[in-house]
């Protein structure tokens, strides 16, 4: 059988200059349209393959391409990615490599080098790398039973072999690794969104062309490649949202690894399965997966393996609101990489675990640490790593109210995703500054920021990222006071999420819905809203949408003084946050709870959730000055607003002027009805109720009377 490139009616079984031009014309298509390429070329003369590299090395000088050479010699030189890293992205970019020697890695065969292809195989793609790897025979043999998804990744196979492989292993081989080269063989990127309709008919040729693999590995009764084959296969379909049919697949090669005895081929696949889980929604599943697929590295004494799994455990823990296990899961990787002096994992491990302090309100403690991140980030000189955890530290500097440090952070990160080109991350960066500038009363420039975002997110297709911008628009028109329209860009976003199945999404969008129906006033389509959003948090077992969501519950009836009902909902929101130890949600129910119990006058309750709060949280001076005593009856005053300020998270509050000549009365966005707010300006007359707190007198209702102004 003569098997043929279709593409481009080369014969791969001819001469040297023939299959030289197969490689040199996907590297220079890769070279043109500025994607890495992966390339694999079996050979058995070392005379061939010192030619062929030559007549290679020859063309590629001609579009101004350097050549490097890398050989493994040894386990010090077995991980390849980590030595490219310390090239430059300006060098990668006039740079194709060539790497042998593989199996002198080290281990059993050299297994090193093909455990470090596999586990960092996404650096080869992140970084646009153009490489050739000479194979012999044995280590083309090796590679995808102990690299599978390094395997997975290649984009072409041309052999430089003096005897023919059987044919239906020569199909194979076609078929499964000529895919990307058909899909990215274009001339002219005309616009993103033909970049997007290549990437999605690249993953239905991948996927096809593996269903043919495994029908071809099952005719020959090689249950290994069988394996192979359906943990690449169902890689595919999660990329193409398929979370389903990855699932079934991801379980089908488990199944034959377990019968096959191997362990490193089931822990590799069950940390797959783990991230297709995880993107379902489906937690509990996934830490139970990656557990298992950590205790197997344990078993193979693989530290690298393990690091990788407990970060994406730390993840998934994150993910269910347990966070203090999550920040240590986080550190027993960061650890092992440091062990490894692997600073690439430490750095993303980092970013890892600065998210979760973040999201426990240990905000001094996450900038330090995303700090320390983007320190290896710039020695290694990786200029994509840095700008997305200069992003993750301004949403830190943010909530520590460090307004200007945060949007300083964010520019540099938006100016190097420019400069990389990288639509994706230029999109999310907007994003955040949108939040910033909101915080800061910016309101009409967060929106500009935000619609930005949303424009490169719908020229990119990606209906994940705009639903992710429209929550954030539909939040500051809100804001805004324009609640017809955020309540429009809600449901927009909502029916995205319905239809990428995202149920995290969806609870987390409905939560954001409640609140703009409330604040029209429409209280049952809110509690309605609300109730939606608990109901599919439990669903999928998320704790922190359920405190979210039974926070909403609660606020809305207080709001409409219904405090019985408010306390029950309160209270099973205190009760999650406080087990998983979400200071940031307890900051906002515990005032809201105590405040309830007063009006129902059970102050020894209020005194009791008050003393809970303070022992996880000492040094919480806003909660230590609620006393949870009964207050003074409800006066009812006329005055004229003196001040108007902003908190740290953009929220509005303010103080008037008693006509009395009384203390000055606060009033803030968690006490009055927001409808109010919108209108308000400095010198306005208002009539305010008003009861004594802790802190002073403080309004429990405003009202704008045209009598008065």
């Amino acid at each position: 059988m003569k098997t043929t490139d279709p593409k481009h009616g080369l014969d791969p079984i001819g001469s040297i200059e023939a299959r030289v031009d197969i490689l040199f014309r996907e590297l220079q298509r890769a070279i043109k349209g500025s994607r890495p390429s992966i390339l694999l070329s079996v050979y058995s003369s070392e005379f061939v393959r010192a030619s062929a590299q030559q007549v290679l090395i020859d063309k590629l000088r001609t579009l101004g391409q350097s050549s490097v050479y890398y050989r493994v010699t040894d386990e010090a030189t077995a991980d390849i990615p980590l030595r490219l890293s310390k090239f430059s992205e300006t060098e990668l970019n006039n740079i194709v490599f060539f790497v042998s020697g593989l199996e002198r890695g080290g281990g059993i065969d050299g297994r090193n080098a093909y455990r470090a292809l596999n586990i960092r195989r996404e650096y080869f793609v992140d970084h646009k790398i153009r490489i050739l790897f000479w194979l012999t025979e044995k280590e083309s043999a090796n590679i995808p039973h102990w690299a599978p998804d390094f395997w997975a990744f290649r984009y072409r196979v041309v052999e430089f072999l003096d005897t023919k492989v059987s044919d239906e292993l020569n199909t194979i081989v076609i078929a499964s690794s000529i895919v990307l080269s058909q899909a990215y063989d274009f001339e002219e990127q005309e616009s993103d969104s033909n970049i997007q309709r290549l990437s999605d008919d690249s993953l239905f040729a991948q996927a096809d062309a593996f269903q043919k693999s495994f029908e071809l590995y099952t005719k020959l009764g090689d249950e290994v490649g069988q394996a192979i084959v359906l943990n690449s296969l169902g890689g595919v379909f999660q990329r193409q949202g398929k979370f389903e049919e990855a699932v079934t697949t991801f379980q089908r090669s488990y199944e034959l690894f377990v019968r096959l005895e191997d362990d490193r081929g089931q822990s590799n696949v069950l940390n797959s399965l783990g991230g297709v889980l995880q993107r379902q929604g489906r937690f509990e599943e996934a830490a139970t997966t990656f557990q298992r697929s950590y205790e197997l590295f344990v078993r193979l004494e693989d530290d690298r393996g393990q690091a990788m799994v407990l970060n994406s455990l730390g993840g998934v823990l994150q993910r269910q609101g347990r966070f203090e296990e999550a920040a240590t899961t986080f550190q027993k990787s960061y650890e092992l990489f440091v062990r490894l002096e692997d600073d690439r994992g430490q750095a993303m491990v980092l970013n890892s675990l600065g998210g979760v302090l973040q999201r426990q309100g240990r905000f001094e403690e996450a900038v330090t640490t995303f700090l320390k991140s983007y320190e290896l980030l710039i020695r290694l000189e990786d200029d994509r790593g840095q700008a997305m955890v200069l992003n993750s530290l301004g949403g830190a500097l943010q909530r520590q109210g460090k307004i200007e440090e945060a949007v300083t952070a964010l520019q540099k990160s938006a100016l190097i995703e420019h400069k990389l080109g990288n639509q994706i991350g230029q999109a999310m960066v907007l994003n955040s500054l949108g939040g910033v500038l909101q915080r800061q009363g910016k309101f009409e420039e967060a929106v500009t920021a935000f619609q930005k975002s949303y424009t490169i997110s719908e020229r990119l297709q990606d209906n994940r990222s705009q639903a992710m911008v429209l929550n954030s628009l539909g939040g500051v028109l809100q804001r805004q006071g324009r609640f017809e329209e955020a309540v429009t860009t809600f449901l927009k976003s909502y029916e995205l999420l319905v239809r990428l199945e995202d149920d995290r999404g969806q609870a987390m969008v409905l939560n954001s819905l409640g609140g703009a129906l409330q604040r029209q006033d429409r209280i049952d389509e809110a509690i309605a809203a609300f109730q939606k959003s608990y109901e599919i948090s439990q669903k999928i077992k998320d704790e922190q949408s359920q405190t979210q969501a039974l926070l909403g519950l609660g606020k809305v009836y207080y709001s409409t003084r219904k405090y019985e009902d408010a306390v029950v909902f309160l209270q099973r929101g205190f009760d999650i946050s406080y087990r998983i130890e979400d200071r940031a949600a307890l900051r906002v129910i515990t005032p809201i709870l105590i405040d309830s119990f007063v009006e129902l006058g059970q102050p020894k309750l209020a005194q009791k959730y008050r003393e809970k709060t303070l022992a996880l949280m000492p040094n919480e001076a806003k909660i230590a000055r609620l006393s949870g005593k009964n207050q003074e009856s409800i006066q009812l005053k006329r005055g004229t607003v003196k001040r108007l300020l902003r908190h740290p998270d953009g929220t509005l509050y303010g103080f008037i002027a008693p006509d009395d000549g009384g203390a000055d009365i606060y009033f803030g966005e968690s006490f009055v009805d927001t409808s109010f707010l919108p209108n308000i300006v400095e010198n306005m007359r208002v009539e305010v109720d008003v009861e004594n707190s802790e802190r002073g007198p403080r309004a429990k209702s405003v009202r704008i009377d045209e009598n008065l102004t």
